[in-house]
């Protein structure tokens, strides 16, 4: 090997290194040439989401003028391509090129030895703090921890540890030297050359690790805050432990693509680690280059120092060097454990986080409004020197802000674009390839609420371009989540040449397509919006430049369960049941937002005495399905919601009055305010079950009508949703890049109000009928329901905090008891079971919280649950005679004995003289034992009657026959169902089905 320096072999790596070789490798990104005599090579960024190209690719850098805004050398692209750290990159590098590592003098040997032996002595001495922590001896500063709202799982994350004063006397228990221990720092030692802990008895021992090992120790006192003895860190003997910084649980590993806090003290970065936020304390160290490279790798650092003099100070320093991609957070209180102590939680934190300005506007914000004009180039001068590293169109959108800031006169401002200019052209690293252009990059202003574009390239008046008549600026960003994706939204707000404002929402992916977006603003705003011609894209990007950091929060667009932390809440319109103090936001639209449930309810086991007494409204065979299913609709996360309820019977019977009593239970509905409607289009109807998630949707007016197309459509979009249901599965869609859309399935229960029922078998296996008469209701009682109506949804509210409280127990037991109540009616028909299991558990669920709230004696639960089960029984059971009706062979058989009755068709004789009306449409022949079914006519025949009724046959020709051989009706001859017959001279095919058969099968449709 060598015996070259390690600096030395830094250089001849670096030097070694074909920059635009190594991109082109490690991004995959091919170059249109190679770069040249300074001359920059721009590609498409590969790191960000680049329409354009904005990455310049120079002989030995790189640097990217959009979104990134930094610049890479041969080394900091390897750590950003292959996540290693300075080392591991110039190790990969100089084994790419073939250099040989340099071969280690005895004195760099003899340091690396002595750095890795104080690394175990530091290793020890944390497992010993920890221990000490959570034995009894710990007790203070596990006290002293949980007055800073620090739970156990976070301390034993972060890995605190306690200091009894008897470090020494371990180490030496365990056989050690405690000489190495002293230079180490761990260690003091008097005059008299007796030890003693560095951290004394009494401290919270913050436990500095990167990388995976312990690399410095403080100490915390806990019963102090006496600025002479609140702090005790390590002996700094002969340099061998300098200060480190503390990097919190969450930030310990890689930093890449992290949102990274720089807070000044360890117990800020632990209650960071709270909020689930990674942080790194400067703990009373300066930033080291080392330590500033380690940062790189972060997506976002977020300064974030006390709010006091020094603070601020150290706050600019940190600027300076971190760049202007760094953000500033300003603490309400002095520091984030201060504000933490006043009661502030994670969701405030990240608002405050996500809302802080970048490092120029802090800057900006800091200079004095009244300083004169003669000292304000000093304060610009660092401002200057950071939109130095920012892309042309940002520098100048900033220094139009300077110069509206502080009315600065045009002469003063292109004062300092000139100075701009020159301190670009004096940078070395990247090298600019445009430097002497720095002037002639365009910008976008605001004149008096127009939008203009600026190219000062080109003489006056042909480098002033107006965009747009009217101004907008980008106000709020909302991720709007809805349960199988995040869509970002835009809210712009603008003012129109008249002065008038206008506020509009607009997807990302309508605001990205000019044409697009230009629709949408003339749709909202009206003819005022001007956009000038093949100015869509400049007018998109102006708005882009000009509005200030928009503040960005989720929205959430559905209802029912969702899980926040350790938290499980429930999502309506009035927000999250559970959760009342955060600020989780709830967005519902159009008829969904009437689903509110109280945040606090208020006496539910008054409310539930009054929901109960609906039971008393109808009978019972229509009020309990309809009762239970309110409280089963919460159970989606343990039960299979795959049925739905369908009150029905004659206009006039007040299925949907009666239905929209029940749903009050949700929020303020009333038979002409229901969520759904059968007349909707089947996406639309698809979405709504969507985002109503564990809440019961009504959807109403089911009635076909025999006309034709019109017939079978509302019957199609009834299948379409009920098999969804059924099957917790939506139609299969591509986009157009051919990535899969969101599957949209009912994730409720689902419940429709109708004239009459869907017709096919399969879907009467996934439905309860519940069958109503005109004159089932009290009217007196049904008025006095819907007066007490508003105090349903207080006792909804408190049986889903219920649920929440138990939820672990819920999981474990709820789907024993369903399988056990399924085991129960085992002989129904089909998936009727099933749903009464559903039904019944949640019946019995309901009840056992009606007695929790004192609204129920046990004796009055025990009664009205044999009620509901009796009715229960009763509706399943005449469920299953409705799916029976359906069966295609049945209904095969039901209409060609009502075609035979009615003398619409006939059928002759087998054998003798034909006396039947020979008009009549003839099926076959008879004879005493059998039926002799022409096959293609007989089925068209009833396919025929079918589409006259306004539904359909729901077999083809070749099921029906295999179907008919099932069920014992017909024979199979040699792989056919069909026989050949002679009728006078001509041999016909037919089903030869016996009549003996015919009335077996009729009579168990009747059963």
């Amino acid at each position: 090997m060598s015996l070259i320096s390690w600096s030395d072999f830094t250089t001849q790596v670096k030097q070694a290194t074909d920059f635009p070789s190594l991109l082109e490798e490690l991004t995959h990104t091919a170059l249109p040439r190679q770069p040249q005599g300074g001359r920059a090579v721009m590609v498409r960024c590969p790191w960000h989401d680049d329409r354009d190209p904005s990455l310049a690719i120079y002989e030995d850098g790189a640097h990217c003028y959009g979104a990134c805004a930094r610049s890479w050398d041969a080394f900091a692209l390897v750590e950003q391509a292959l996540g290693l750290d300075f080392k591991g990159a110039r190790d990969y590098l100089a084994e790419r090129a073939r250099i040989p590592r340099p071969a280690p003098d005895p004195e760099s040997e003899r340091r690396a030895a002595q750095q890795r032996a104080v690394g175990d002595l530091l290793d020890r001495a944390a497992t010993y703090y920890r221990q000490q922590f959570w034995s009894t001896v710990g007790i203070p500063g596990q006290v002293y921890a949980h007055g800073r709202g620090w739970s156990p799982p976070d301390l034993r994350a972060e890995g605190l540890g306690y200091s009894d004063g008897r470090l020494w006397k371990h180490l030496q228990e365990q056989g050690l030297d405690l000489a190495p221990a002293h230079q180490a720092g761990l260690l003091r030692r008097d005059g008299g050359g007796s030890y003693s802990d560095a951290i004394p008895t009494g401290y919270l021992v913050y436990v500095h690790e990167r990388r995976g090992r312990v690399d410095y120790l403080a100490g915390r006192a806990v019963d102090s805050d006496d600025p002479a003895r609140k702090c005790r860190n390590l002996l700094n003997v002969d340099g061998h432990t300098p200060k480190r910084p503390y990097y919190n649980a969450l930030a310990r590993g890689r930093l890449a693509n992290l949102d990274l806090a720089i807070v000044e003290g360890q117990a800020d970065a632990v209650t960071l680690a709270t909020w689930g936020q990674p942080a790194v304390a400067l703990a009373g160290c300066s930033l080291a280059d080392a330590d500033a490279r380690d940062l790189g790798p972060a997506r976002r650092l977020l300064i974030a120092l006390d709010h006091d003099a020094t603070g601020q100070a150290q706050t600019r320093d940190l600027i300076l060097r971190l760049g202007p991609q760094a953000r500033v957070v300003t603490w309400p209180a002095k520091d984030a454990n201060a504000w933490a102590q006043a009661g502030a939680g994670a969701s405030e934190a990240a608002n405050l986080l996500t809302s802080a300005p970048d490092a120029v506007q802090w800057l900006l914000d800091a200079i004095p409004p009244d300083v004169p004009s003669t000292d304000l180039s000093q304060h610009l001068e660092p401002l200057l020197d950071l939109l130095t590293q920012l892309d042309p169109m940002t520098a100048q959108a900033h220094l139009r802000a300077i110069k509206g800031r502080f009315q600065l006169t045009m002469d003063v401002f292109r004062g300092l674009e000139k100075n701009l200019a020159a301190a670009r052209r004096s940078q070395t690293a990247p090298p600019t390839a445009l430097a002497g252009e720095v002037l002639t990059s365009p910008y976008y202003e605001d004149r008096a609420g127009e939008l203009w574009y600026i190219d000062p390239s080109r003489p006056w008046p042909q480098n002033e371009h107006r965009v747009a008549a009217f101004s907008a600026r980008i106000v709020a960003e909302r991720l709007v989540d809805d349960g199988a994706e995040c869509v970002t939204w835009f809210d712009l707000a603008g003012e129109l040449r008249h002065g008038r404002g206008f506020e509009i929402s607009i997807p990302a992916a309508t605001f990205a397509d000019p044409q697009r977006l230009e629709t949408a603003l003339l749709d909202a705003v009206g003819s005022a919006a001007v956009i000038e011609p093949r100015r869509g894209a400049y007018f998109k990007r102006a708005v882009q430049y000009l509005s200030p950091a928009p503040a960005r929060r989720e929205v959430f667009s559905h209802t029912g369960w969702r899980t926040f932390g350790e938290r499980r809440v429930f999502l309506t319109a009035g927000g999250a049941l559970g959760y009342p103090d955060s600020d989780i936001c709830v967005d519902l639209d159009g008829s969904l937002n009437r689903y509110t449930l109280p945040l606090e309810p208020q006496d539910p086991g008054a409310a539930l005495r009054a929901s109960l007494r609906t039971l008393d409204l109808a009978a019972d065979q229509v009020t309990f399905p309809l009762w239970a299913g309110m409280f089963l609709a919460p159970l989606g996360e343990w039960l299979r919601l795959d049925f739905t309820l369908w009150p029905y019977g004659p206009t006039g019977c007040l299925k949907s009055t009666l239905s929209a009593l029940f749903l009050a239970h949700y929020g303020a509905f009333s038979r002409t305010m229901l969520p759904g409607n059968w007349a909707s289009t089947a996406n639309a109807l698809e979405r709504l079950a969507f985002l109503a998630k564990d809440v019961p949707l009504i959807i109403d007016d089911f009635a076909p009508q025999n006309q034709g197309r019109d017939a079978t459509e509302i019957e199609r979009k009834a299948e379409r949703l009920i098999r969804g249901a059924g099957n917790r599965q939506g139609r299969q869609r591509l986009r157009s890049d051919l990535r899969a859309r969101p599957e949209y399935y009912p994730r409720g229960l689902l419940i429709s109000n109708g004239e009459q029922l869907p017709s096919g078998q399969s879907i009467m296996a996934r439905v309860l009928g519940l069958e109503m008469d005109a004159n089932g209701i009290d009217l007196a009682q049904l008025g006095a329901a819907q007066a007490e109506a508003d105090c349903y949804p207080h006792a909804l509210a408190g049986y889903i905090l219920w649920l929440a409280d138990q939820w672990s127990d819920l999981t474990i037991h709820l789907p024993a008891a369903w399988r056990d109540a399924r085991s129960q009616v085992h002989a129904y028909h089909l998936r009727v079971p099933e749903v009464y299991a559903s039904l019944y558990v949640a019946l019995d669920l309901a009840l056992q919280y009606a007695e929790h709230a004192g609204a129920v004696t046990p004796a009055l639960g025990r009664e009205l649950l044999a009620r509901g089960d009796a009715a229960l029984r009763e509706a399943c059971y005449r469920q299953k005679y409705l799916a029976e009706q359906e069966r295609p062979v049945v209904r095969f058989l039901q209409v060609i004995t009502e075609l035979l009755a009615t003398e619409a068709v006939r059928l002759d004789p087998r054998y003798g003289e034909i006396t039947a009306d020979t008009r009549a449409e003839l099926l076959g022949w008879q004879d005493t034992e059998h039926w002799y079914l022409l096959s293609g006519q007989s089925y068209n025949t009833v396919a025929r009657y079918c589409r006259a009724e306004g539904g359909h046959f729901p077999l083809k020709a070749g099921a029906l026959h295999k179907m008919l051989f099932e069920e014992n009706a017909i024979q199979n001859r040699n792989g056919r169902f069909t026989e050949l017959i002679r009728q006078g001279d001509e041999v016909h095919r037919v089903l030869k089905i016996g009549r003996r058969e015919v009335a077996r099968i009729l009579a168990l449709g009747d059963a």
